[in-house]
């Protein structure tokens, strides 16, 4: 029995010694996986992960004083250029328009033919306006053309005499042909209603235009009671023929009837000379006479009543144009 205690007593001891074996070695583990977790994880066994990238929040007591201000400094510099550069960019953009602005109101455009009275027409190539007037079923000026052609000039090339008189022209110069026209034959050159120096819409009168002109006035004297007076004196400017102003006896006044207003403007002979200013009205006319050196013209004298149509001079000599509407 006693034997049998001691048996059961040892048997519990070693029991005990086991338990306590097992507890010892199971914490011991523990231990060392809490030291191996401050070893480097070997890169093999982390598992990879997507990268994601976020913005990194600055500990402000890592940054001296010195970073603090250079990195304030870049930051100024930078604003302050991209300032400048959108300064720049609108200040280029305002120069451009300001100078846009004043270069139109430094160079303004004139037109004069922008508002022509009732009664006128401008010429758009110099802006000088002329009366018109209707006489029948045609339009005329009724004032000479003062347009400064190639081979027209002013009555002794005063330009106060092209502003009263309007301009004298050659025959090439009056029908805007060349030069080489004034000795030969300018046949097929002539156009019906041929604008020659005439301003746009307007035209040198032809010999038949002038006739038409001679019968409407005469048949309209006739009718109206004037029988006794004669085209010359009915188309004829009350006031600027000289010789009528100074009571010479062989004048015969205008009476400007139908507005036609014809000045004594003289002419320019080949030569160069100037001759019968306020004495004498010469027109030249789209046509050609056998000789081509020469061609017709139509004339209102101071000391005639008549508007001749019958002569004939060298194309050299300078006369008055009066356009025609088309």
């Amino acid at each position: 029995m006693r034997f049998n205690r001691c048996i059961y007593f040892w048997a519990l001891c070693g029991m005990l010694l086991v338990a306590a074996c097992d507890r010892g070695f199971s914490e011991q583990p523990a231990q060392n996986s809490v030291a191996k977790a401050k070893d480097p994880v070997p890169a093999s066994s982390v598992q990879e992960e997507p990268l994601v990238i976020q913005e990194e929040s600055v500990d402000s007591s890592a940054i001296s004083s010195a970073s603090i201000d250079t990195i304030t400094i870049d930051v100024k510099k930078s604003v302050a250029k991209q300032k400048k550069k959108r300064r720049s960019s609108s200040s280029r953009t305002r120069s451009s328009s300001s100078n846009i602005i004043l270069s139109s109101e430094s160079e303004p455009k004139i037109d004069t033919c922008a508002n022509v009275p009732e009664g006128y027409v401008c010429d758009m190539r110099d802006n000088k306006m002329y009366r018109v007037v209707k006489i029948g079923s045609q339009t005329w000026l009724a004032e000479n053309l003062n347009y400064a052609a190639e081979g027209s000039w002013c009555y002794d090339n005063n330009s106060e005499n092209c502003e009263k008189f309007g301009r004298l022209y050659t025959w090439a110069s009056a029908l805007d042909l060349d030069n080489s026209f004034l000795f030969t034959s300018a046949a097929g050159q002539i156009t019906p209603k041929h604008r020659g120096a005439c301003l746009e819409g307007w035209h040198v009168p032809s010999m038949r235009e002038i006739d038409i002109l001679e019968t409407f006035v005469n048949n309209n004297n006739v009718k109206n009671g004037h029988k006794d007076e004669l085209v010359g004196t009915s188309l004829k400017s009350q006031n600027g023929w000289a010789a009528c102003e100074e009571a010479d006896e062989d004048c015969i006044p205008g009476t400007n009837r139908f507005g036609f207003g014809a000045l004594p403007a003289g002419w320019r002979d080949s030569d160069g000379s100037f001759n019968e200013l306020n004495e004498d009205f010469s027109m030249w006319v789209a046509n050609e006479s056998e000789d081509p050196k020469r061609a017709p013209y139509w004339e209102l004298f101071y000391a005639t009543d008549k508007f001749w149509g019958s002569y004939i001079k060298l194309k050299t000599i300078a006369y008055s144009v009066r356009c025609v509407k088309d």
